[in-house]
């Protein structure tokens, strides 16, 4: 039986042969990676550092207990070679293995092999045997390394047209890597580099991308600049600041999850100067609008962090909707504070096999419920968006030093973003943990050229300084006169005044400034420019208050339920009605001034963002909006839907927010989708699984009476709340990310597949959840198989281990046309035990 698993997981590959091959044709490797990791008996690899700008980290998929043995770095490259380095300290004597490859990816069809370049490895504190890739082997491979797949000659260039110096170079990918072992030394510290470059650098940047579908609205604003001579105004050159003042850099701090210690880290950043955002989940008993409010004093923000805290990329887009949009109505109207940038769950976006689509999904997500910054700097690493990000320090304690150190050294970062933030949980739960973070923070702290902000700040002025523009400059005698035009705050949902600088005088040549509808200052930059800050108009503040009603169950007729205690005497509802979007509101109390609708709607619309001015409610006011779907694929529309609408407005003088949501059941099961189609078995401890007798079970029609080695366990439906939240194509098993714990275990899924006539098919899934499978009694190890007219015995074999794991909640499966992607669709799903 072992032999059969191996056999079937071989067919998964085959059975996405071609599949997918016209989209992959078009990428190439975009990132290089070095991977370092203890060869034999285990020992940590402490003091890890890596590339400035780079992902670094530890090898997730070492076996428990050697979670410290190994260390990673990744890097996105451009048109040239890179030097991608790794430092690590041994804690005893022995080797470690150096490796060598492009980027992770989720692989789901052979021709997708992303290679990159790599050259001139070496290691400061040890030898490495034929760095340069120059000395050629017996069998035709460069000496001293080792290969994990087939190098085909193009793969080894070695008449100097590509290599960084000498001649030779190897191209390797997450599947092919170059590996070589090392001596080390306990206690001696090591520095491995290497060499990378994309295969085409005239393709390099060239990503799947995602821009903003609904553009923020902006407004006109006009400054007048007096200067000691009609000369100065002249000369003057108005350029918008990248940072508030004119900094050379931006430090924040981001915080995830919902966690009591949240208020101690508020205190120790606030005590030395720093800002940092809250990014939270949706809000509990234990952690409510109070302890939100509380974490807001001393500067700090708050940010999303989804409702749940899932693997986004595993939902159905009506629940990804839902999870990020709700936390922000949530945490606003609890906290009285706008939000605009949003953090990860366990920093997943991107899912199997539709990496891209989801990202771009997700991003849609985001954009249609008013955030655009992420606080994950390496979102537009695989998908271009338009999206501002904070790039991240070490995390969790990590030595941050050289991180730091290469952010500073880089201008091509401080270009890109000027900015770096500590990171990423507050789980410092001793006396020394807290005191190694405070010298961190001091060690970077108090600078007078730096910007010590919260990342809502910095998402707002970055947003600023990439969309707004000074249109019109007019000289008239010692005065010039700037019009420009910048994003309105009520959508930036923060404040930060824009630095406009002039150069081409001296710094002390602008004397006076004004604007008549603004705040505005004079200031220095760092760089010795003269400079104003220039704040909203003051007709355009921020809400002061905020409330939420929501409407759980989508009933239609407006009542006292339905009123805003926070605003007496007004009421609000949402519901959708036969494919209409209905508002009502009710306003007993003082009259609503100056009206803004935001309508915010999932993917599945192409309406996604529909701002509304009305004017003034008085009494009563009734809006409609009906949308047009984008398609009706069911992978889009399944599980509950998610609306909401924000109403900005001022009422007696006071800026306000009122948010209103529905939740609206879901549609009707589509059975051409494996969701709600399966019985399942399980769980089925990894070392209780009789592997022979269960094939036997299967080929002999026994398989409705249990397995062998699963005594007790009966077949019963798939998990059913999980219906509303994964997508269509994952069957539900264990129902929740983080219930499986240490120990592996198995689930047998078992459907009847009807087919209308007979089909030659594949079976598209993830070979690390997927042990085997079998179609009417047989092992499907081979691709394509034979489907007949009528029904078939679909039994799929989910192996589920791990916490926190993205494959615990279901598994995902789908049908396909042989040599593609597509979806058989006329196949019907049914349960059967």
């Amino acid at each position: 039986m072992k032999m059969l698993a191996a056999a079937f997981v071989l067919g998964l590959v085959l059975a996405g042969a071609r599949a997918l091959s016209a989209q992959v044709a078009a990428r190439q490797g975009t990132a290089g990676r070095l991977d370092l990791y203890v060869v034999g008996e285990a020992f940590n690899l402490v003091q890890v550092q890596g590339s400035p700008g780079a992902a670094v980290g530890r090898l997730t998929w070492l076996s428990q207990g050697k979670e410290l043995t190994g260390a990673t770095c990744e890097k996105r490259l451009g048109k040239d070679w890179e030097r991608i380095y790794l430092e690590v300290v041994a804690e005893a004597d022995g080797q470690v293995d150096i490796d060598l490859q492009s980027e992770y990816y989720e692989r789901t069809v052979p021709e997708d092999v992303r290679l990159v370049w790599a050259d001139d490895v070496e290691v400061e504190g040890a030898a490495v045997t034929n760095g340069g890739f120059e000395e050629v082997g017996a069998d035709g491979r460069p000496a001293g390394w080792r290969f994990t797949g087939p190098l085909p000659p193009e793969r080894y260039s070695r008449d100097g047209s590509v290599a960084r110096q000498g001649r030779n170079c190897v191209a390797v990918w997450y599947g092919g890597q170059a590996r070589q072992a090392f001596p080390v030394q306990a206690g001696k510290l090591y520095c491995v580099s290497a060499w990378f470059r994309v295969m085409d650098p005239d393709r390099a940047g060239v990503l799947p991308s995602y821009r903003f579908e609904f553009p923020m609205p902006t407004y006109e604003q006009q400054v007048r600049l007096e200067f000691r001579d009609a000369q100065a105004a002249r000369q003057a050159q108005a350029a918008i600041e990248p940072l508030l003042g004119g900094r050379t850099w931006s430090v924040s701090c981001r915080w995830d999850d919902n966690n009591p210690a949240d208020l101690k880290m508020r205190d120790v950043m606030t005590a030395r100067g720093y800002k940092g955002t809250f990014f939270l989940n949706g809000i509990s008993d234990w952690f409510g609008g109070e302890t939100g409010r509380q974490l807001l004093q001393g500067g700090h923000s708050i940010g999303g962090h989804s409702l749940t805290h899932p693997f986004l990329s595993r939902l159905n887009p009506n629940r990804q909707f839902r999870e990020v949009l709700a936390p922000r109505m949530q945490w606003e109207a609890a906290a009285d504070v706008p939000i605009n940038a949003y953090s990860f769950s366990f920093c997943d976006f991107r899912g199997f096999p539709d990496g891209d689509e989801d990202q771009r999904n997700i991003a849609a997500a985001l954009h249609r419920a008013g955030y655009f910054h992420i606080a994950n700097g390496w979102f537009n690493y695989t998908v271009d968006t338009d999206f501002g990000l904070s790039p991240l320090l070490p995390a969790d304690g990590a030595p941050i030093d050289d991180a730091a150190q290469g952010y500073l050294a880089s201008d091509y970062q401080r270009g890109l973003h000027p900015h770096m933030s500590f990171s990423m949980h507050v789980w410092y739960d001793t006396p020394e943990k807290w005191a190694a973070f405070e010298r961190q923070l001091d060690a970077y702290g108090r600078r007078p050229d730096w910007w010590y902000c919260n990342q809502s700040e910095y998402a707002a002025y970055r947003w600023q300084f990439r969309h707004s523009a000074v249109r019109e400059a007019v000289a008239r005698g010692s005065t010039l006169t700037l019009r420009l035009r910048r994003p309105v705050p009520a959508e930036l949902n923060n404040a930060v005044p824009l630095t406009i600088s002039f150069k081409g005088v001296a710094p002390d040549a602008l004397v006076r400034a004004s604007c008549d509808t603004a705040d505005v200052e004079l200031v220095r930059t760092p760089a010795g420019l003269g400079a104003v800050n220039l704040g909203h108009d003051r007709a355009r503040r921020l809400p002061e208050a905020i409330a939420l009603v929501e409407n759980l169950n989508n009933h239609p007729a407006l009542s006292s339920r339905d009123s805003a205690a926070k605003f007496p005497g007004l009421a609000a509802l949402l519901h959708l009605d036969g494919g209409r979007l209905q508002l009502d509101v009710q306003e007993s109390g003082a009259p609503l001034r100056d009206v803004t609708l935001i309508y915010r709607l999932p993917v599945a619309w192409k309406e996604g963002i529909v701002r509304r001015q009305v004017g003034d409610i008085t009494e009563r006011f009734h809006d409609e909006l009906s949308p047009t779907r984008a398609d009706d694929d069911y992978r889009r529309v399944c599980g509950p839907a998610f609306y909401a609408v924000q109403v900005d407005f001022t009422r007696d003088g006071r800026p306000c927010r009122l948010h209103a949501s529905c939740f609206v059941p879901a549609p009707a099961r589509d059975p051409s989708f494996p969701q709600g189609g399966f019985s399942v078995l399980g769980p089925v401890p990894e070392a209780s699984l009789d592997e022979g007798a269960l094939a036997e079970a299967v080929r002999t029609g026994r398989l409705a009476q249990g397995i062998p080695g699963a005594p007790g366990l009966q077949w019963r439906p798939e998990v059913a709340e999980a219906h509303d939240t994964i997508s269509a194509e994952a069957v539900a098993t264990v129902g929740d990310w983080s219930a499986v714990g240490d120990q592996a275990s198995y689930y047998l899924l078992r459907s009847t597949v009807t087919c209308p006539e007979p089909h030659e098919a594949a079976l598209l899934c993830e070979p690390a959840s997927v042990h085997t499978a079998f179609l009417n009694g047989e092992p499907t190890a081979s691709a394509p198989f034979h489907m007949r007219e009528g029904e078939n015995d679909l039994v799929v074999v989910v192996l589920v281990k791990g916490r926190f794991s993205a494959q615990n909640t279901g598994c995902f499966l789908r049908l396909v046309r042989p040599g593609t992607s597509e979806r058989l669709t006329d196949v019907r799903y049914q349960p059967r035990p």
